[in-house]
């Protein structure tokens, strides 16, 4: 016996037909009317494009958003990112999106590591390069950094210009950034958490600590020079799905033969280019998500054949 033929023994209640349901609503004790509610769904069905009735209904009755979280939590659950697999452990829809968070942010991380040069790291303490927008504010946060500010950031220029690192003490929650001007003519600086320019002998930092720094400071090559390194093949970088979602979106949106034709300034620094080639480089980053690639690809796809 098959499990669903075994679920339908241990659940007659449910184990129900579409035309059951249809005659259930018949007001009549003959069901003279369930054939034309028969022929008017079928037609309905028509109508919508619907292909599957039976998936179609299915959502309907468990509520479409918990479709989506039962399909991410099996995605998850083969990809080994969430312990407890048995579902018949979980007792409601809100506990298993609970679970979907923890394995997104699981994703989330592994993808933020990619979008790093990672220098140092122990127990006490991370050293790192940033070399994209998103992990620049997510390695950056709670600082009062000019890169990581909301609006308008100074990260572009610092990336393009600049050699930044963070070192980040993972018990206490301290942070500190060290740049130097690599193409900006200009030293060293070190910044504390709440942007004051400090000593790096006055930041307290291990001796082994400061000797990445040092090694790493004399290598004379910005955040945007390791990032071509480190992805050769993909193009020029682009700054971030906020800017080319809103500035795709006001070109594209309203005039495409405007977008096609005519040289725009980049988003982030290169050369001038389309803003459809834009849209496709950025998919292509590595530091794009599946989340963000989907939603651009939903949205905009129909531009890019």
């Amino acid at each position: 016996m098959s499990r669903i033929d075994k679920l339908k023994e241990q659940h007659p209640e449910l184990n129900i037909t579409v035309i059951d349901m249809l005659a259930r609503v018949d007001p009549t004790d003959s069901y003279k009317y369930t054939e034309f509610l028969i022929k008017e769904l079928k037609q309905s069905i028509k109508d919508d494009g619907i292909v599957d009735i039976t998936l179609n209904l299915g959502i309907e009755l468990v509520g479409n958003d918990n479709v989506v979280t039962l399909n991410e939590f099996e995605q998850h659950v083969k990809a080994n990112r969430i312990q407890k697999k048995d579902i018949s452990q979980y007792k409601s829809f809100e506990q298993i999106k609970e679970q979907v968070k923890l394995a997104e942010e699981i994703v989330k991380q592994k993808e933020l590591e990619k979008q790093i040069e990672k220098l140092f790291e122990d127990n006490e303490y991370l050293v790192l390069i940033p070399l994209t927008k998103e992990s620049n504010q997510t390695y950056g946060s709670n600082t009062k950094w000019c890169t990581t500010m909301e609006g308008y950031s100074y990260w572009e220029k610092y990336f393009q210009d600049y050699k930044v690192i963070f070192v980040l003490n993972k018990q206490t929650g301290e942070k500190i950034a060290i740049s130097k001007g690599i193409y900006a003519n200009e030293g060293v600086k070190v910044w504390d958490q709440l942007d004051n320019d400090v000593s790096i002998f006055d930041t307290g930092l291990p001796s082994n600590i400061y000797e990445v720094v040092s090694q790493s400071l004399s290598i004379d090559e910005t955040n945007q020079d390791i990032y071509n390194k480190k992805f050769p093949k993909k193009n020029e970088y682009v700054s971030s799905y906020d800017d080319v979602h809103k500035q795709f979106e006001y070109h594209i949106g309203n005039n495409r033969n405007y977008a096609e034709e005519e040289e725009i300034p980049p988003i982030g620094y290169g050369t001038a280019e389309s803003y459809l080639d834009i849209l496709r480089r950025y998919m292509s980053n590595v530091g794009t998500s599946d989340r963000e690639r989907s939603w651009l690809r939903e949205r905009y796809g129909r531009y890019m054949k």
